[in-house]
């Protein structure tokens, strides 16, 4: 082992514009006794711009007896330019009906169409514009359906499920080809009970979760590209548990099982990058009784265990996020 690693420098100025708008109508109605609660709607978003960047091999570094080198690449002349143009219509459609007043069903989709233009352009003698007439663009359309079901045998206590297809936004990469990828087609079952006891002081919630997603996008370090892994699964256990053990303290605890694996590609058997088996989190929120209620106190901890977390990486052996140190934060706050 040498211990001579291959360095490579990029460097990007971006500038987007971005629109977005909704549009939501809702209405209830009964039908032969059945109440339904419909909503429908559309969603718009647009981002149009450009990246002028520098992407350059660096000098090669010694991990064990490193010489940096003091050339600043910042002032070398661009020599990579992005034109990308995004654009997302969702139509969406609704129905929830109650029978019995214990059942509640829902069905629905909706209709996604995107268009995606990536243009490249390679070379110090090259420009945006070169990038906008060198434009490949791709559409694509899907329909989405939806379900869900909801059954309350009592006041305390629900059961539910529910399923979702959805186009994703792996649309929006493109590869080191210049190609933008194919969407990422999303896939979930979900089911569950609620409970809500003590007059709604103490509640629940349990989740098993299945999703699988086609053509997940991950980003190729020090890049602006992207490479498709072809098919993950995530499946596990959610726990929710909040309580209001007095007046003025409230208690939230979770935990989250989570077994992601990669299902094709150069990757398959391994796990998901980014995404931990198990995690958890614990909430206090005490408000103290004085001056109207106006006063609040709320405190932080995190890695209470100060153990060196290693957050995930980009996918590759490159790179590694560390997470924060043992941290408490503090803070009061008052209405006026």
């Amino acid at each position: 082992m040498t211990g001579v690693l291959q360095r490579g420098y990029y460097r990007g100025d971006a500038s987007t514009d971005a629109y977005q708008g909704t549009v939501d109508v809702t209405g209830r109605f009964n039908t032969y006794g059945i109440e339904h609660n419909v909503l429908a709607g559309w969603e718009y978003y647009g981002s149009f711009g450009g990246v002028q960047s520098i992407s350059v091999d660096a000098s090669p570094i010694n991990i064990f007896r490193p010489q940096y080198s003091r050339q600043n690449l910042e002032l070398l002349p661009r020599n990579f330019f992005i034109d990308q143009t995004n654009e997302w219509n969702g139509l969406f459609f609704q129905d929830q009906i109650t029978l019995l007043d214990k059942l509640h069903l829902m069905g629905g989709g909706r209709y996604d169409w995107a268009t995606n233009a990536v243009g490249l352009a390679f070379g110090e003698d090259q420009s945006l514009a070169d990038a906008k007439a060198a434009v490949n663009k791709v559409n694509n359309a899907r329909f989405s359906p939806r379900a869900g079901i909801v059954y309350q045998p009592w006041e305390w206590l629900s059961f539910y499920g529910n399923y979702v297809q959805s186009l994703g936004s792996a649309n929006t990469a493109f590869g080191i080809n210049g190609n933008v990828l194919k969407p990422q087609i999303g896939e979930q079952f979900e089911g569950g009970f609620k409970t809500s006891l003590f007059d709604g002081r103490l509640n629940s919630n349990v989740a098993y979760y299945h999703l699988t997603r086609k053509n997940l996008a991950v980003s190729v370090p020090g890049q602006p590209f992207s490479v498709a892994v072809g098919e993950a699964r995530s499946k596990g256990v959610e726990v929710d548990v909040s309580g209001q053990v007095t007046d003025g303290l409230n208690l939230i605890l979770t935990y989250a099982y989570m077994d992601a694996e990669v299902l094709e590609g150069d990757n398959k058997g391994n796990r998901l990058w980014n995404v931990p088996k198990h995690s958890g989190s614990v909430w206090v929120r005490y408000r103290p009784k004085l001056m109207k209620s106006r006063l609040s106190l709320q405190f932080n901890a995190y890695n209470l265990a100060d153990s060196t977390l290693f957050g995930g990486t980009l996918g590759d052996r490159n790179s590694i996020n560390i997470g924060i140190p043992r941290m408490f934060v503090g803070s009061i706050h008052y209405a006026m």
